[in-house]
């Protein structure tokens, strides 16, 4: 079947939730955790919170919208699909950056949480985790605080670190 070129449409806050699946709390949680990481990293994570990707896969929904929200190297996406699996996304240079032991610590936050349907505490467990791996990787980075170097981006897929879970109900 076709999948539809519709997508979830940000806010100025980095977050879209379609869905409804995030509280007024976990927004503001994320946009103070946003605000601070713009200033000090030149990063955001947006999310994107939908009931369906309409035919896509988490790999080119979560690509694709990061491009059209305008993510760039030192941005990750976190895509919360209801009822299915999770899948974030992060532009080149902090794909780089990231170590194994941290994109380990992110899924496990996420984890357990979303799979219990607690949405909103997966991500604001994800954004705590984000904030030690940001000032880990960016902190120490020379492109941490500013623009990336030109030629970074954010969908340059040999770069892009993307991962997903599986979901434990299958």
């Amino acid at each position: 079947y076709r999948r539809q070129r519709q997508m979830c449409i940000r806010d100025s806050n980095w977050i879209c939730d379609e869905a409804g699946l995030l509280d007024q709390e976990t927004r503001q949680t994320i946009q103070d955790y946003n605000t601070a990481w713009n200033k000090q990293y030149y990063a955001v994570v947006a999310v994107a919170a939908v009931d369906d990707i309409r035919g896509w896969s988490s790999e080119d929904y979560a690509r694709e919208l990061g491009a059209k929200w305008g993510l760039g190297a030192n941005d990750m996406l976190l895509l919360l699909v209801k009822g299915g699996d999770w899948y974030v996304a992060c532009g080149d240079n902090l794909a780089d950056l990231m170590t194994d032991t941290q994109q380990t610590r992110l899924k496990t936050a996420l984890d357990t949480p979303y799979y219990a349907g607690d949405y909103s505490q997966a991500a604001v467990d994800f954004f705590r985790q984000s904030d030690v791996v940001l000032a880990q990787t960016l902190g120490r980075s020379s492109t941490g605080g500013q623009s990336p170097a030109p030629g970074r981006t954010w969908q340059e897929p040999a770069g892009c670190l993307l991962y997903t879970s599986p979901s434990p109900r299958d």
